[in-house]
């Protein structure tokens, strides 16, 4: 019926899969829980236990493969038609998460379903704040606002699909690093005609990450964005900051971003690692750190 397939990296999951098979166990369907272990240096001990919980499957990689990737591979080892791809630091937000999705499928295998995040009300530690508040303000929106803007809003940490529309698309295994796979997928998907419908089934955003860690993801990501530009997959884009970009660039005024990125950047990275970051000053750190890359 489904394969449940989760990347992993450097987060225990047991409480997690913990929650999935106690949902299943209230379910009469066929189901398995895939988690691979992309290299992860931590929590290999805590994580090792989910081969002792029936229906669950817990492999390591030897080497890191990237988000892409190891997506593609967990498709591959799959072994039911329907796929519901998680993120290892998230939770279902209600406990018939599991039961929502299964009431999705039907046979219909060109819609693939998209569940949504949310964040804790609360702020994290100070040194964490900033990916609690990028996450707050923009990922976590109204289902309205998802169904009209369902490629913008397609997160790839929480989504339903069926396995032959899943292997006619892929992940493309080019990106490496962090950052807009989800939004290349989501335009394939459309390119092949497979509808993105955007449902009220919420995972919640556990993982407190530390902003120096997040502002190196975020260049990871930026690094990708530029290469989805130059090699033309993606052009009309929903993308606001490359938008932004792409008129401060027809005008020639891409120097200025330049500027204010090397005279600035301590400065604005101080902010942003305060309690109370500036998300203008964050688009404009990006802004920058986009036009220091495109040369």
């Amino acid at each position: 019926m489904i394969s449940v397939l989760i990347p992993v990296y450097n987060f225990n999951v047991t409480k997690l899969i913990e929650e999935l098979v106690s949902q299943f166990s209230k379910l009469n369907i066929d189901f398995e829980v895939i988690c691979i272990d992309d290299a992860s240096p931590k929590f290999d001990n805590e994580n090792l236990k989910l081969e002792l919980i029936p229906n669950v499957t817990f492999l390591q990689l030897k080497k890191n493969i990237g988000r892409s990737k190891i997506r593609n591979l967990l498709a591959i080892k799959a072994q039911f038609n329907w796929l519901l791809f998680l993120d290892s630091d998230s939770f279902p937000a209600s406990k018939n998460f599991i039961k929502n999705y299964i009431n999705c499928i039907s046979e219909n295998s060109r819609v693939v379903y998209n569940g949504g995040v949310v964040y804790h009300e609360n702020k994290p530690n100070k040194n964490a704040i900033l990916r609690w508040l990028v996450g707050k303000e923009r990922e976590q929106v109204s289902i309205f606002e998802r169904t009209n803007n369902p490629c913008k809003y397609f997160f790839s940490a929480n989504f339903l699909i069926n396995k032959e529309a899943f292997v006619k698309v892929l992940f493309d295994e080019n990106l490496k690093g962090y950052g807009y796979e989800d939004y290349l997928f989501s335009q394939e998907l459309l390119r092949g005609a497979i509808e993105i419908k955007h449902i009220d089934n919420p995972i919640s955003h556990l993982e407190e990450e530390e902003t120096d860690v997040y502002l190196k993801k975020v260049q990871e990501a930026l690094s990708n964005l530029l290469y989805l530009l130059n090699t033309n997959k993606i052009v009309d884009s929903e993308i606001r900051i490359l938008n932004f970009y792409l008129k401060l660039k027809k005008y020639y005024l891409t120097f200025l971003l330049k500027f204010i990125y090397k005279i600035g950047k301590g400065t604005i990275e101080s902010n942003l690692k305060n309690e109370n970051p500036s998300l203008l000053l964050f688009d404009i750190y990006r802004l920058g750190y986009l036009s220091v890359l495109d040369k």
